[in-house]
């Protein structure tokens, strides 16, 4: 498992655009997580960043 130290600071992160987040979660929310994405056509990882998405609407920088 990645040690978070090790893990790029802010903005590093900004200049990969994207990066890598494990997660670990217990079996009946990857089951949720599977359904509710099913449901909406959409992939785990699309409803994942959807949702973060969401939740930090407020927060997003402004690009140039």
């Amino acid at each position: 498992m990645p040690n978070l130290a090790d893990w790029p600071t802010t903005r590093a992160a900004a200049e990969l655009d994207v990066i890598e987040l494990p997660i670990l979660l217990p079996v009946w929310q990857l089951d949720a997580l599977e359904t509710a994405a099913r449901d909406r056509g959409m992939t785990i990882g699309q409803l994942i960043r959807r949702l973060l998405s969401d939740h930090f609407a407020d927060k997003r920088p402004l690009r140039d």
